[in-house]
């Protein structure tokens, strides 16, 4: 995506533009039709945490909660949807304080973990992104075993990714 070499708002706008108008050329019988909800997911997550407003937030959560309906088992790309929608319902809630948006986020951010196999790659990105969200809960409702499991989540990272830490970190 253009965005991401120049930063240029309008470079992202466009790019949610084209994906809105794939997608809704795309019959969900399409062989492209997972690929061409990415293309529109993407840009419309960027969107959201770039501008912050509430219409973009609210297009995000919607639009990333229809791929979760529209491909339900499809594994990784399944997860990672559930991973977008979880993002962003936990921007949401930043924006908005919308607790039913957290702990919609946290249900997302599990299924999406549950999802995607451990080994592949996104799989170490999947559960960074639930760990974010559990702590965000703890952090709202003191919730003890929240901030466990978001510990616990954290700490398979390193693991998941093969801890491509410098040593001594």
């Amino acid at each position: 995506m253009r965005f991401d070499r120049t930063g240029d708002l309008a470079d992202l706008r466009e790019a949610a533009r084209v994906g809105r108008e794939l997608v809704a050329a795309t019959s969900q019988e399409h062989p492209d039709f997972e690929l061409h909800l990415s293309v529109l997911d993407v840009p419309l997550g960027m969107l959201a945490e770039r501008v912050g407003d509430l219409p973009s937030l609210r297009a995000a959560v919607e639009f990333a909660g229809y791929c979760c309906d529209v491909l339900p088992g499809k594994q990784a790309v399944y997860g990672g949807h559930l991973s977008n929608f979880g993002i962003a319902l936990r921007n949401l809630y930043e924006r908005t304080g919308d607790e039913a948006a957290l702990l919609l986020a946290v249900a997302a951010g599990r299924a999406s973990v549950a999802a995607i196999p451990p080994g592949i790659p996104v799989h170490a990105k999947v559960q960074g992104n639930l760990s974010g969200a559990l702590l965000r809960l703890y952090e709202r409702a003191g919730d003890d075993d929240a901030l466990r499991e978001a510990e616990d989540t954290a700490l398979r990272v390193p693991a998941q990714a093969g801890d491509r830490r410098p040593a001594g970190v």
